[in-house]
């Protein structure tokens, strides 16, 4: 019985491509393992042969007239293994005590050289309309850039 030929119909449907599309990179983006042979299964998609081409995720470009903050972004996307996330708020944070060091220290020296609270509460309202905040609102500004630029590359629709 065992030499009689089978004849195996696999009635299985492939799943909901445009589901698994979205729902797959969100899941890998938060470390969520995902073996590439079970996606392929679920989505009957045959594993490539050797030296055959595959389709590839082309890389966002970034305008040539972009500002400085959009090349930490371009970087950040290009890195793979590492969250964009980070690397980006590293690179903004790398320089944040050079930008908010002006704005503490004569705070802190008033808190210093006072006897009490109310003295503090005097002093304080002296100093908060003499501070120079421009530096600050400058480097804020090109963080919120750069971050609505990266949602504008990561979010691109490939056409």
């Amino acid at each position: 019985m065992r030499r009689i030929p089978r004849f195996i119909i696999d009635l299985h449907e492939p799943e909901d491509l445009s589901l698994y599309a979205e729902a797959l990179p969100k899941l890998v983006d938060v470390s969520l393992p995902v073996p590439f042979s079970w996606a392929q299964d679920k989505l009957r998609i045959p594993a490539p042969e050797k030296d055959k081409p595959v389709l590839v995720r082309s890389k966002p470009s970034i305008p040539e007239n972009a500002p400085p903050a959009a090349a930490g972004i371009a970087a950040a996307i290009t890195q793979n293994g590492q969250d964009e996330f980070d690397i980006f708020s590293d690179e903004l944070a790398s320089d944040w005590e050079r930008v908010t060091d002006p704005l503490i220290a004569p705070i802190m020296a008033l808190a210093i050289n006072v006897d009490n609270f109310e003295a503090f509460q005097k002093g304080i309202v002296g100093l908060l309309e003499s501070m120079d905040t421009a530096q600050l609102t400058e480097t804020l500004a090109q963080g919120q850039f750069a971050a609505a630029l990266y949602g504008r590359v990561r979010n691109q629709k490939p056409q």
